[in-house]
C-alpha cells in the first residue's frame, strides 16, 4: 500500500455511497432507457457543451494555450532567448446522472503530458460539497483565485515557495460558498506527497484550509477588476495548513542529511482584496515554522509577504500592474531571504478568454539580481 492510499479508498467509497443511495431531499435522476428530444450542444460562457435532451448528463471542453516568448539574464551565465508553450491545457467537466454528482478532468500537454485537476465532486447544497481526488489545496490567495484570470503570467515566488508545491494533491475536501456569494470556505485532508506522485518521501499527511469572506461587494471572480465594477469589493481570506512528517523539499534548506529530508510544520496567511472602477489592489502574508525529523537541526521560521496592484488606462482593454514580493525561507538567517518585482501591460482582447501579457521580474537573492522579460499570448476556450 502506498502513502496515502489509506485516504483516498475512504474517500472514493464515500463519494460511490452518495451516488448509491442519494439524499432523501433530493429526488435522483431515474434511468428510463429512453429520453424526450434530441441531445442539445453549443457554445456557453465560452466553452463547448453536449448535453442530453433530459439535461441528466452535460460534458463541458474547454482548454488554454499560452505561446510565450521569454529573455532570461541570470545570475551566473549567459542570457538565453526563447520561444515556448507555457501551458496548453484540456479541460473535461460535466454532470453524471444529475447536475450534484460532477467532475474535472484537466491534463496539461506543454512538454510532458501530466494531470492537473482529477476530481469527483457531490454537492449536498451550495454550502455542503465533497470534493475527493487530485485537487487544488485550499489555503491562500493564488489558488483561490484561477490562474486565467490573475494579472500577471507566473505566481509570485512567495505564493509558489509558502504555498503547498505545484498547488494539487490528492485527498478529500469540503467546501462550499453561501448562495449571496460573499462567504466561501474549503478544508481538506491530503497525501503531502504533491500532484502525480505514486510513492514519496513523506510518512504522514496533510491538512489545509481556507475560508474567504467580503464584506463588501461579493467575493471576487478574478483578481483584476476587468469588469469595471460601479460598486466597491473587498474581500478577506485566510487559510492555515499542517502537516506531519512531510517531504520537506528545498524547506530543509539542505541542513539534514540525505535521506532524512522530512518535517512537521504549519503555515498560516491572510489577504485582503479591493476593486472598483478599473483599479485593483491586494496584499497578502504568510508564515510558516518548519521542524526537520533530524534531531541535529534546529525549528526555524519563515515569512514573506506580496503586494499587488492594477489599473485599467482604457477600460476593460489596457492595464498596467506591479507587484512586489519578499520572503525569508528562515528569518533568522539572511541568506535565505528572496525579493521579486514584476512590471507590466496586460491588453485584454476578449476578456479573460483572449489576451496578451508583456512583463519584466527581476528577481534578488544574496548572490544578486536575475531579470526575466516575457510576452505571453493567453487564449482559452
Amino acid at each position: 500500500m502506498g502513502p496515502g492510499t489509506g485516504i483516498r479508498r475512504p474517500a472514493f467509497l464515500l463519494v460511490s455511497l452518495l451516488v448509491v443511495f442519494p439524499t432523501p431531499w433530493h429526488a435522483a435522476a431515474q434511468d428510463t432507457g429512453e429520453s424526450e428530444g434530441d441531445p442539445r450542444s453549443g457554445w456557453v460562457d465560452g466553452s463547448f457543451f453536449l448535453e442530453s435532451a433530459d439535461g441528466a448528463f452535460r460534458l463541458t471542453f474547454g482548454g488554454r494555450v499560452q505561446p510565450r516568448y521569454q529573455f532570461d539574464q541570470p545570475l551566473e551565465g549567459e542570457s538565453t532567448s526563447s520561444f515556448f508553450l507555457r501551458r496548453v491545457r484540456l479541460d473535461v467537466q460535466g454532470h453524471l446522472f444529475d447536475d450534484r454528482l460532477t467532475f474535472r478532468v484537466m491534463p496539461e500537454l506543454a512538454r510532458t503530458a501530466t494531470l492537473r485537476d482529477g476530481w469527483v465532486n457531490y454537492a449536498f447544497g451550495p454550502m455542503l460539497q465533497v470534493r475527493t481526488g487530485q485537487l487544488v489545496v485550499p489555503f491562500h490567495w493564488h489558488r483561490f483565485m484561477s490562474g486565467n484570470r490573475q494579472q500577471f503570467a507566473e505566481r509570485s515566488v512567495p505564493s509558489e515557495t509558502f504555498g503547498f508545491p505545484n498547488g494539487y494533491d490528492v485527498g478529500v475536501a469540503l467546501h462550499g460558498r453561501n448562495p449571496e456569494n460573499t462567504l466561501s470556505y474549503g478544508v481538506g485532508l491530503f497525501d503531502g506527497a504533491g500532484r502525480n506522485v505514486r510513492e514519496s518521501n513523506s510518512a504522514g499527511n496533510m491538512a489545509s484550509g481556507r475560508i474567504t469572506w467580503a464584506p463588501v461587494g461579493e467575493l471576487p471572480r478574478e483578481e483584476p477588476d476587468q469588469r469595471h465594477s460601479e460598486e466597491l469589493g473587498v474581500s478577506l481570506g485566510m487559510g492555515l495548513q499542517a502537516a506531519s512528517r512531510n517531504e520537506a523539499r528545498a524547506w530543509d534548506l539542505g541542513r539534514s542529511t540525505a535521506g532524512n529530508s522530512r518535517a512537521d510544520w504549519i503555515a498560516a496567511t491572510g489577504d485582503v482584496s479591493v476593486r472598483r472602477r478599473g483599479a485593483s489592489a491586494f496584499v497578502e502574508g504568510y508564515l510558516r515554522r518548519v521542524r526537520p525529523d533530524d534531531p541535529d537541526v534546529g525549528t526555524y521560521s519563515g515569512v514573506a509577504h506580496t503586494l499587488g496592484a492594477g489599473y485599467f488606462v482604457v477600460p476593460r482593454r489596457y492595464e498596467i500592474v506591479g507587484r512586489r514580493s519578499e520572503l525569508w525561507l528562515d528569518r533568522q538567517a539572511a541568506g535565505t531571504r528572496v525579493r521579486q518585482v514584476g512590471l507590466g501591460v496586460n491588453a485584454y482582447h476578449q476578456g479573460h478568454l483572449w489576451k496578451t501579457h508583456v512583463q519584466f521580474f527581476r528577481t534578488s537573492t544574496p548572490l544578486g539580481d536575475a531579470d526575466a522579460f516575457l510576452v505571453q499570448l493567453h487564449l482559452a476556450f
